[in-house]
């Protein structure tokens, strides 16, 4: 078996939209400045279109990437989260 190298872009832009049922009842937040920013802030995390994921106990899905459909969110990708929250059956 032969290990070989792949190369995992950094992402310049990422659309994510949280699940409506897991979404905090705090009266006025944003979530991008005040959860998914800090949430990728310096993890230099991977993720590919489609993932599930947990922030600060909400679910988010990614919905596209960019480029390609994986890589690594860094500290100048866009992070974006417009539109209407996720019903558990858009999963």
């Amino acid at each position: 078996m032969k290990i070989e190298p792949v190369f995992v872009p950094y992402l310049k832009r990422v659309e994510l939209l949280p699940f409506a049922d897991t979404l905090k009842k705090e009266a006025e937040y944003d979530l991008v400045k005040d959860y998914l920013t800090p949430y990728f802030q310096d993890a230099y995390r991977p993720i590919m279109k489609g993932d599930v994921f947990e922030c600060n106990s909400m679910e988010f899905k990614v919905m596209e990437v960019e480029p390609g459909t994986f890589g690594i969110v860094e500290p100048n990708t866009k992070i974006i989260c417009e539109g209407d929250s996720l019903a558990r059956t858009d999963d």
